[in-house]
Order: C-alpha cells, then structure tokens, then sequence
C-alpha cells in the first residue's frame, strides 16, 4: 500500500498503465498478494486490463480474468 500513498502524494493518474505497472513491481518484488489487491482496485475503478496487465494477471494465475477484456 506504500506505493498506493506516494501515487497520491505525487498526483499520479489511476489508469491502466500505472495500475499495471504497479501490478509488475509488486509481482518483480515477490509480493504477488499486493499485485493481486492492485489487479482488483484496478477492476473497481472501471479500468478495463490491457495486454500489460494481462501478462501479469497470467503470472498471478489470473490471466483468465483477462479474458476477452483487453483493449490493446
């Protein structure tokens, strides 16, 4: 959730690309349960995955979530 504060504090946008990009630190850094928490704000936000976050949801198991919901 660090990272969650410092996207606030800095006034990053939340779209696809940040969220996905979040999802790949927390995966690189073995902290798949952070980048599952991410996948799933990222879905209630109304963000809809793109080819990135879909190669990371598949690292997660969860690449069927992705199914035929990408727009890249």
């Amino acid at each position: 959730a660090p990272l969650y504060s410092l996207q606030e504090q800095r006034h990053v946008p939340h779209n696809v690309h940040t969220y996905s990009a979040l999802m790949n630190v927390a995966i690189k850094a073995g902290h798949s349960e952070h980048a599952l928490e991410t996948y799933y704000r990222m879905r209630r936000a109304g963000c809809v995955p793109n080819l990135v976050t879909c190669v990371s949801a598949r690292g997660l198991g969860r690449g069927s979530a992705c199914a035929h919901t990408h727009t890249d």
